[in-house]
């Protein structure tokens, strides 16, 4: 009976640590891509300002 629970234990330790990896990979991603955002926004706003970099810089679809 013993080693039953503690290989429930375990199983329950076990997920709680995955649940918290993934939590973790959710939050590091999300950094991760508002950083990029930032660092795009500021790319696009040191583009010159001429026709074809208003068509880079849209983000519009162009067919909308």
């Amino acid at each position: 009976m013993k080693e039953i629970l503690e290989i429930k234990m375990q199983k329950a330790k076990s997920h709680i640590r995955m649940q918290k990896r993934r939590e973790d990979f959710k939050n590091e991603f999300k950094k991760r891509l508002y950083d990029f955002t930032l660092e795009l926004i500021s790319f696009i706003d040191k583009l010159p300002h001429d026709n074809v970099s208003k068509i880079i810089g849209d983000l519009k679809h162009p067919n909308s």
